[in-house]
């Protein structure tokens, strides 16, 4: 397992993301596989830093495994208040023009439709969130 411990602040997302794309390499994603992961970084990243943390950037810290080749496991634990991001109900379609939908919602439907499988923990006053990605399968 590597780790990685910052302030949640959106100038550190480039750090959290080469962290990350660092453990995924190691774990044989390619270039293409990449991008699934940047947009889960930058989604759950951000999201803390703005509405977990608020006013009042805190830590977060972001582990890293590999269960096997192609396969990744991010978890991302922080302080802020607590938030389960798999208890909300984004109700607007997907597809609604985007006249007709308010702002905001789709990056957790992003998420987890990136993700093989994402958890939720809080545990001793922390968020902890674990999505589990698979690279691709070559064609």
């Amino acid at each position: 397992m590597s780790s990685f411990e910052t302030i949640a602040e959106q100038s550190k997302l480039t750090a959290v993301t080469e962290f990350v794309r660092q453990s995924a390499r190691g774990a044989a994603f390619e270039a293409d596989d990449l991008l699934a992961v940047d947009l889960i970084v930058e989604e759950i990243f951000l999201n803390i830093a703005l509405h977990g943390y608020k006013d009042n950037p805190g830590p977060v810290a972001i582990h890293c495994t590999s269960p096997a080749m192609g396969v990744l496991t991010i978890q991302f634990r922080d302080w802020a208040t607590e938030f389960n991001p798999l208890s909300t109900n984004n109700s607007q379609p997907v597809n609604a023009p985007l006249s007709q939908r308010s702002v905001g919602g789709l990056g957790l439907v992003v998420v987890k439709n990136a993700a093989e499988s994402i958890t939720y923990q809080r545990i001793d006053n922390t968020n902890v969130l674990s999505i589990k990605v698979a690279k691709r399968p070559p064609n």
